[in-house]
């Protein structure tokens, strides 16, 4: 019994003793995890451990005495566990989770000593760059440490020191943008607008290098000042032709300052003096005769000075001692001193020019001078006309009219010379010429002489003999025949001014009829070219292409005419007018827009002339043929190429070969836009050649070059429906998908808004993708989204007649398969989902269409739903 009694007693003593070490672990447990919560505190800075952790370093930065804090914390709480716990504290352990804590508190120290050790390197780089704007790298990774340690321990006082290190980077960024500034300042030699930067700089931080830059600007500032003085010291002799002094202290004080203002201004004080230099050598030589030396030593000093005009006359000078009037007049040439005038009007009057030697002299302000040299041009005048007097009262006409040309040509216009020449030596050289000539029957050398002055005294009379000669030469030379359109025609142009119409005495008081004249005389030239017909039927047709040409010009100045190229009151006809300017060719003193007024067809009088009025005739073929193969140039060309390339392009059409009409229609685009007839023409040739084409790929590409050409109605219509019809061929073909398809015709749509064809491929697409999406859902067995998308749909009645189709066949398919399974065995159960799909199938219809569920699959339904238990459906 005692044993145990005693048993009892140690089992008692044991069972107290355990229930006093689980209450130990208890409150060490309980400490431990109320420590570990104070860790995270004290590290984020929400907790202190003791009234006053806080204190400022020397340098005026918060220390990070809680990371201290909570490290040590944790390391209280780690030694209060043993690292050998015993079997029962082993078993305590993982019962309360001490473990896990342990294992936390261990990763958690090992973040606060990384964040420490960060810490402590970021507060040494920022105080290694603090008031030292030359380590930014330094304050750039003290911030990226600072921001490395919130990332590891959310203290807000790490974000207070990212934030002023940014602030010291924007100080520092201010500081070297005003040094740069200040140096880029310092570099252009602006050293009071560096210094300024440099001050504000110095506001900010003061570093040795600032205060070098400063000194150094300041100096300079100095020199800048003395520099100035020197330079106005500079100019002031300058003006005074002082050169040398002037360049000798300029010297001085750009060998302190080099300021490239004063170099360059020393490099054109250098150039005066040495310029000078020549310039007196060249005199020296002048005056000792050796004119090659003075003009070398006058050139090189030129050179040297272009603005040196007493060197420009000096040169001239002596060009006009050597009898060099055009060299001597290049040297003066554009200069306005006295001298100058007069040695270009002396240069003038030695080449007899006197007109241009006048308008030079009567320039001059020394009035002996001016009236010295007017009295000689007078004389000279007078001299000139007392010559030309001469030779008329001697009967030599042609020498008077030569000599009265070489007065105009010296002198200039003189009415007096003028008017004696075209009304009595002209007249009289003509008469006699033409007595002689008209009499020998030389009808070669006539034409000629008769072609010749008509160039030479264009008028009505000249033209007349021209016309007369030229239609006796052909006479007896048919190859003149082409000859003879030119001046024929442009006779006809102009028969209400000839002269030999009118005023005939045998026709008393009667007039002539001059349209009468003008059909028979047409008539002669149509029949003298008829003849050449079966003898050469090339130049048969050459000789009709300018014939043409001609007569359309002269229908298009009006009868009479009114309007188109005219010279001296002629109205010249495209061959008289190609015919003239190609003898001024030679004569560019000539102008040949005055002989433009108010040309209608313009193109008639270029290259392209001969095509276009075989187009204005209808022989297309022939303007085909005839037409210029060189690129247009002037305006007038231009339309001329444009309106064969118009008619060129209808031609081709109107043989349905619209391929051969791309380009010229192309190229008289401009010319098409402007009218709406050629427009219309060409829309009813492409209508007729549409009608040709079978090919799908042919029909696009000419829609397109139709739409391209003019985008009327008809061409936007026809080009959207094969355009429209490209893209169903390719969704047929699966090389476009539908959507993108859709997307196509939309933009196609745009193209031509009313298409009916377009309008009816984008509904069936559109129908066809609705469809698509609703029997998706289906599918998917969402009934209610199918339902509801169909009766938001445009297609909305077509998709339902599709669907009630769709479910009636599928229904009906179900219920065979159900039912022939119930007779081959009727101990089998029929699947529930079939009953639920047909059961869903039926309810669609209804909801769909109520009207069209017919009585025998209601009757399928119902049967059905009575074997299903519970909503299968929905």
């Amino acid at each position: 019994m005692k044993p145990i009694i005693n048993l009892f007693k140690s089992l008692s003593q044991f069972l107290l003793k355990g229930v006093n070490l689980s209450r130990i672990f208890l409150d060490k447990v309980s400490e431990s995890k109320s420590d570990a919560h104070k860790i995270e505190l004290v590290a984020k800075n929400q907790y202190s451990l003791e009234q006053k952790y806080k204190t400022e370093t020397q340098n005026g930065y918060w220390e990070f005495q809680e990371l201290d804090e909570a490290i040590a914390l944790s390391d209280k709480i780690l030694n209060r566990w043993s690292l050998r716990p015993n079997l029962f504290e082993v078993i305590l352990r993982q019962l309360f989770e001490v473990n896990s804590l342990l294992k936390k508190l261990k990763k958690q120290k090992i973040r606060l000593v990384g964040a420490a050790e960060k810490v402590a390197q970021a507060q040494n780089l920022e105080a290694a760059s603090w008031n030292n704007p030359e380590q930014d790298e330094a304050l750039f990774n003290a911030k990226d440490l600072y921001h490395n340690c919130y990332i590891l321990v959310e203290n807000p006082k790490f974000l207070q020191a990212v934030n002023r290190c940014k602030q010291q980077l924007d100080i520092h960024g201010q500081f070297n943008s005003f040094v740069k500034q200040a140096k880029d300042l310092i570099s252009n030699w602006k050293f009071q607008e560096g210094l300024q930067n440099l001050r504000s700089a110095e506001e900010l931080f003061v570093t040795l290098s600032l205060q070098e830059e400063i000194a150094f600007c300041l100096g300079q500032i100095e020199l800048q000042e003395e520099f100035e003085t020197i330079q106005t010291e500079v100019y002031n002799l300058a003006q005074m032709k002082e050169f040398q002094e002037a360049f000798n202290k300029l010297e001085s004080i750009l060998i302190k300052f080099p300021y490239p203002d004063g170099k360059e201004l020393q490099g054109k004080i250098y150039q005066i003096i040495e310029g000078k230099k020549r310039f007196q050598d060249a005199l020296i030589a002048e005056k000792q005769g050796d004119l090659d030396q003075a003009m070398d030593q006058y050139k090189k000093a030129l050179k040297i000075l272009p603005q040196l005009t007493e060197c420009k006359i000096r040169l001239a000078i002596i060009e006009i001692k050597s009898h060099k009037w055009e060299e001597a007049l290049s040297y003066v040439e554009g200069l306005t001193v006295e001298r100058a005038t007069y040695i270009r009007g002396f240069a003038y009057a030695q080449q007899e020019k006197w007109e241009q030697a006048e308008q030079e002299w009567s320039s001059l302000s020394d009035a002996d001078t001016k009236s010295l040299c007017i009295t000689l041009i007078k004389r000279q005048k007078l001299f000139k006309i007392q010559e030309i007097e001469c030779f008329v009262n001697a009967g030599q006409f042609e020498q008077a009219k030569l000599a009265s040309k070489s007065f105009l040509d010296i002198f200039g216009l003189d009415d007096l010379v003028k008017r004696n020449l075209d009304k009595h030596i002209q007249p009289m050289l003509s008469q006699m010429f033409e007595k002689s000539l008209w009499e020998s029957e030389n009808w070669q050398e006539i034409t000629k002489k008769a072609e010749e002055t008509w160039l030479e005294y264009p008028d009505i009379r000249s033209l007349h003999n021209w016309t007369v000669a030229s239609y006796y030469l052909a006479q007896i030379d048919p190859n003149k025949l082409l000859d003879l359109i030119t001046p024929w025609s442009a006779a006809l142009a102009n028969i209400d001014q000839d002269p030999s119409l009118q005023n005939l005495f045998w026709m008393g008081n009667n007039t002539v009829d001059l349209k009468e004249v003008f059909s028979d005389l047409k008539q002669t030239l149509d029949q003298l070219i008829d003849q050449v017909k079966d003898k050469n039927i090339e130049q048969y047709f050459q000789l009709r292409d300018h014939f043409r040409l001609e007569f359309t010009a002269i229908e298009s100045m009006g009868n009479p005419p009114i309007s188109g190229v005219k010279l001296n009151y002629l109205f010249l006809t495209p061959g008289c007018y190609k015919h003239f300017i190609t003898s001024l060719l030679n004569d560019p003193s000539s102008s040949i827009e005055e002989l433009y007024d108010g040309l209608p067809q313009e193109s008639l009088y270029t290259a392209w002339g001969l095509a276009v009025a075989a187009c204005l005739e209808g022989d297309v073929e022939r303007a085909i043929k005839i037409k210029p193969q060189g690129n247009p140039r002037t305006d007038a060309e231009k339309y001329g190429y444009q309106f064969v390339c118009y008619h060129q392009g209808c031609y081709f059409l109107g043989k349905n070969l619209w391929r051969e009409s791309v380009f010229p229609l192309q190229q008289a685009k401009p010319l098409i836009t402007l009218s709406s007839q050629n427009s219309d023409r060409i829309d009813q040739l492409c209508e007729k050649q549409r009608k040709e084409i079978e090919d799908l790929s042919e029909h696009l590409e000419f829609s397109e070059f139709w739409y391209d050409l003019l985008q009327t109605n008809s061409s936007k219509l026809y080009f959207s429906e094969y355009k429209a019809k490209e893209v169903v061929k390719k969704i047929a073909d699966k090389t476009m998908t539908e959507n993108k398809g859709l997307q196509e015709l939309r933009k196609i749509s745009s193209i031509c808004p009313d298409n009916p064809v377009v309008d009816d491929y984008i509904n069936r697409i559109s129908f066809s993708l609705e469809l698509e999406k609703v029997l998706e859902q289906m599918q998917e067995a969402n009934f209610r989204e199918a339902l509801n998308m169909t009766k938001k749909s445009p297609h909305q009645e077509k998709i339902k007649i599709t669907l009630l189709e769709i479910c009636l066949e599928l229904f009906n398919k179900i219920s065979k398969e159900v039912k022939h399974q119930e007779i081959l065995n009727p101990w089998t159960e029929v699947p529930p989902s079939k009953l639920v799909l047909m059961c869903n199938l039926v309810l669609f219809m209804y909801d769909l269409d109520s009207t069209r569920v017919d009585y025998q699959t209601y009757r399928d339904y119902q049967a059905m739903r009575s074997r299903l238990t519970g909503s299968h459906y929905y």
